[in-house]
């Protein structure tokens, strides 16, 4: 998906079609999430407000490549894993063998499923874990796109989360439903804490201009 062109890639999204979906588009917004984050730190350099910071500048730059190089390829893997749990849906139900084979191949296409989702919340988290520790540092010209990358990640956490929610309600195995439930709120709530976190240095910023 990410060879596509842009206007065929939101056409793909838009059509009566189970994949691109919310997978999809949650990647594609982390990923310009981590983006704009970048883009920001990068024009650090070399300012009087980064003076004395550039191994801190680097080394988040270097987190937030990371970031995006993780996340390009997950819309692809998304729409994998949803394939993987409708192909386990059309499986016959011709007799009690087959309906127990059809079942179980559909709760292991199910926790498969929250794989993608539960690492996009990951990498959004570490994008602004990244990002929080140098937003002094990124001018006031740019705060405002440091901030709109702010808000894609976490939105795309957010949307993601949802995917992680609905696949582990269908799980007949509730305790890993809820393991993974715990694991990824733990997540979202550090992710909460980092963008709140750096929306007040924004906000604080743009009141003062």
């Amino acid at each position: 998906m990410i060879e596509l062109p842009f206007r065929e890639f939101i056409a793909q999204l838009a059509a009566r079609t189970p994949t691109p979906g919310g997978g999809g588009a949650a990647a594609f917004t982390a990923t310009m999430g981590a983006s704009l984050c970048a883009m920001a730190v990068r024009f650090c350099a070399g300012k009087e407000a980064a003076a004395g910071r550039e191994a801190d500048l680097a080394a988040v730059e270097r987190a937030l490549d990371l970031c995006i190089e993780k996340l390009l390829p997950m819309a692809e893997r998304d729409a994998a894993s949803f394939e993987r749990v409708a192909e386990a849906y059309r499986l016959p139900r011709s007799d009690d063998a087959a309906d127990a084979v059809r079942t179980r191949a559909i709760q292991e296409a199910l926790a498969g499923a929250s794989v993608v989702p539960e690492e996009i919340v990951c990498m959004a988290r570490d994008a602004l874990a990244a990002t929080a520790r140098v937003v002094d540092c990124v001018g006031r010209a740019l705060i405002t796109d440091l901030g709109a990358g702010v808000e894609l990640l976490d939105a795309a956490a957010r949307s993601a989360e949802l995917l992680v929610r609905i696949n582990a309600s269908y799980l007949k195995d509730r305790e890993l439903a809820r393991v993974t439930l715990e694991r990824v709120g733990s997540v979202v709530t550090e992710l909460r804490g980092h963008a709140d976190a750096v929306r007040a240095q924004v906000e604080s910023r743009i009141a003062r201009s």
